[in-house]
């Protein structure tokens, strides 16, 4: 419904509709009342990519070194890390890291973060819940990624999903205890 809109409008707007339909459900369903969710988006349009998130669900764009966070995470310890109270070793540390300051389904409105990012052929992109990167290091990711996809250009569907269902996979070996949602992809 939103394909004739300005891609920012119809990724903001997508996010909307689902924080307006958490809070409808929880309506109808008093036990779902205050239920939320975070969300991650990725809108692609000729050569850019718009990429949306509220909560702590990111995107990275992945190369053969490293990941390279294009989403910022709405947390009590982004917030620190943002004022230089904390740094990344603290961060990774304090028992609050995952007390959101901003999620779908919680509030009538929800401000929704945009970015746009110019895509290059063979370019890889993740999206994923903290329940992959709580639980798998960032050069965890870099490599498994490298491993099931050396060559983007020549990757096949198999290939992606396979790659997609090791990272979930680690992420449960590593005492995953949430949901964990990956979403990869390559650009041709």
């Amino acid at each position: 419904q939103h394909y004739d809109m300005d891609p920012i409008q119809a990724s903001v707007q997508s996010v909307r509709s689902a924080n307006q339909a958490i809070l409808d459900r929880g309506k109808i369903d008093p036990k779902l009342e205050g239920m939320g969710t975070t969300v991650v988006t990725l809108y692609f349009k000729g050569q850019n990519l718009y990429c949306t998130n509220v909560g702590d669900s990111r995107t990275y764009l992945v190369n053969k070194k490293r990941l390279f966070q294009l989403s910022r995470d709405h947390s009590l310890v982004q917030e620190k890390l943002n004022m230089g109270i904390y740094d990344r070793e603290q961060a990774a540390k304090d028992p609050q890291k995952n007390v959101l300051v901003r999620t779908v389904g919680f509030d009538d409105e929800v401000d929704v973060d945009v970015w746009t990012y110019k895509v290059s052929k063979n370019d890889i992109f993740l999206g994923c819940s903290d329940g992959l990167h709580g639980k798998v290091s960032d050069e965890d990711i870099v490599y498994i990624i490298n491993k099931f996809l050396p060559n983007p250009a020549t990757a096949t569907k198999k290939d992606v999903e396979q790659c997609a269902q090791f990272l979930v996979d680690q992420a449960n070996r590593n005492g995953g205890n949430d949901n964990i949602s990956v979403i990869l992809v390559l650009a041709q």
